[in-house]
């Protein structure tokens, strides 16, 4: 359409059975200044990239996403963001899970740590502090009588230093299905308990 010239560009490769297939097409968009990339044929197809990676605007995955990493940032100059979300559209009573996995490959032992959830924020002098955290550990491993632990910690200050103090703690008995619970830190604590 004059005006509105857009082409398109495919990178063709001999599959196994000999046949030409596109492994990279670039089309001009419908936009001005667009241009839409396909990498890849087929679901099997597998596209590598080596180094950095930028992706400026919205990315869609069809399929599972592994990363194999140390960290993974999300980060945002907008209040109240990022936000992550984790969203089930199964017509179930079930909902979506977020799974803490620790697999060291060797069998698990007691007082291991399973999974953590740090909140950090800047105090006045603007240094990064961990301010609460909740743990999970294993409590007991043993086969078929295993029992776990999970602790809420809240930073709290002697006046001179602060640290993270057991608020709540959780834990289960490997052998009469009892779960024992301790609440507060300290002799001078105080729990309340609104209603009866």
């Amino acid at each position: 359409t004059d005006g509105e010239e857009s082409g398109r560009l495919d990178l063709q490769v001999a599959t196994h059975d000999g046949e030409l297939q596109t492994g990279l097409s670039l089309t001009g968009g419908s936009e001005e200044d667009e241009v839409d990339v396909g990498i890849g044929m087929g679901t099997n197809s597998l596209t590598t990239v080596v180094g950095s990676c930028n992706i400026m605007q919205n990315a869609t995955v069809g399929g599972d996403l592994t990363v194999d990493g140390q960290d993974t940032l999300l980060t945002s100059t907008v209040s109240q963001k990022p936000v992550l979300t984790l969203k089930c559209t199964a017509n179930t009573n079930k909902p979506p899970q977020l799974k803490f996995l620790k697999d060291k490959g060797a069998a698990g032992a007691d007082g291991d740590y399973v999974g953590a959830i740090n909140f950090y924020s800047d105090n006045d002098a603007q240094e990064e502090i961990l301010f609460s955290q909740i743990v999970g550990t294993i409590e007991t491993a043993a086969d078929t009588d295993e029992a776990g632990k999970l602790e809420l910690l809240i930073a709290s200050s002697s006046g001179t230093a602060s640290m993270l103090k057991n608020g709540i703690t959780m834990t289960g008995h490997a052998t009469n299905q009892t779960v024992d619970t301790s609440i507060g830190h300290g002799t001078s604590s105080t729990t309340t308990i609104a209603g009866n």
